[in-house]
């Protein structure tokens, strides 16, 4: 199943009270191996692929937790019903390996950044920053180099979760 976060400003803890969601996918990036968690917390533009096993046929709730973002508490709720019927089947294993990929983890870094999201303006009227500006398409503010290895460090001092995530990946 594919679940996309098309809301501006909520956040969604995904889950299936009792299951697990076995992620194999986020932001379009097929992972290494399945991520079997209990919730996925998608911020919006998120998007998350996930096996769902049954165990005999039914109704699942898929929900969105209780989730507190800093600005606002996202209530607990449905959001659809997953119906399962038919003869039942055995389960199959989920795979435990997807795509192999660099592991970047011990990978000697080139350059270290520090960016620093934080808000501007009032209570009545916030700006969001990035290093203490306002985004404008029209500048490119970070350039890598080809070939190198850098490492991020992404920090926030507003009140709330800040996503990040590259807009290069297609839905």
């Amino acid at each position: 199943m594919q679940f996309y976060n098309v809301a501006a400003d909520d956040f969604y803890n995904l889950a299936i009270p009792g299951k697990k969601l076995n992620v194999i996918s986020r932001d379009g990036n097929i992972m290494s191996e399945v991520d079997s968690v209990d919730s996925e917390l998608m911020a919006p533009g998120d998007r998350v692929q996930i096996i769902f096993q049954a165990d005999a046929w039914g109704e699942y709730d898929v929900k969105s937790l209780l989730y507190a973002q800093g600005f606002f508490t996202f209530p607990e709720a449905t959001f659809m019903k997953i119906k399962v019927r038919g003869l039942p089947v055995f389960p199959r294993e989920l795979p435990t390996k997807l795509r192999p990929y660099d592991d970047f983890r011990n990978a000697d870094i080139d350059r270290v950044r520090t960016l620093t999201f934080s808000e501007g303006g009032t209570d009545d009227n916030p700006t969001f920053l990035l290093d203490g500006k306002m985004f404008n398409a029209d500048v490119i503010s970070q350039i890598m180099e080809l070939g190198t290895t850098e490492e991020w460090r992404l920090v926030n001092q507003s009140k709330e979760t800040h996503p990040f995530h590259i807009h290069i990946n297609p839905y």
